[in-house]
């Protein structure tokens, strides 16, 4: 995922517009939609039916009852189709790294090696003293980066 790049933009949308935007979404992801969506629902129907063998009219009612938690399911599946997964706290250094790279006109690794932004997520400092403890963060980054790190840090969790 490339956080650097990432630009979004909101404008409000008519009825008919997102629903059409629905439709298109749901021809896109139909594999995961309805993959997820009966994965999670003929497990529960094949249960209730089977538990209400007597009273065939309660499994229906209770399937109704429980569709919005059989939709929580699909919505995180499209979630991740749409969106991809949450950026790791590696993944956010390393694109606060470049960015900031670039505005210094600097190569990225100047400002951090990859040994150190993996030592820093790994450790999740969360003062500058915990940052200053982290092997290759010297007094002369911790001046210069440990605001913006802590920030992004903080961005992440």
């Amino acid at each position: 995922m490339q956080l650097e790049r990432l630009s979004v933009a909101l404008r409000p949308r008519g009825g008919w517009e997102a629903l059409d935007l629905g439709f298109q979404m749901a021809r896109g992801w139909w594999r995961p939609v309805w993959g997820t969506w009966l994965a999670v629902y003929l497990p529960a129907a094949a249960v209730l039916h089977v538990l209400f063998q007597e009273t065939l009219w309660i499994a229906p009612l209770v399937l109704w009852w429980l569709k919005p938690v059989f939709d929580r399911f699909v919505l995180h599946v499209v979630s991740r189709a749409v969106f991809g997964a949450p950026p790791t706290v590696a993944e956010a250094l390393r694109a606060w790294r470049v960015s900031r790279a670039r505005a210094d006109g600097i190569a990225p690794f100047i400002v951090f090696h990859d040994s150190v932004l993996h030592e820093i997520a790994s450790r999740r400092p969360g003062t500058r003293g915990e940052l200053a403890a982290v092997p290759g963060v010297g007094p002369a980054k911790l001046d210069s980066y440990a605001d913006e790190v802590l920030a992004a840090l903080a961005d992440v969790a």
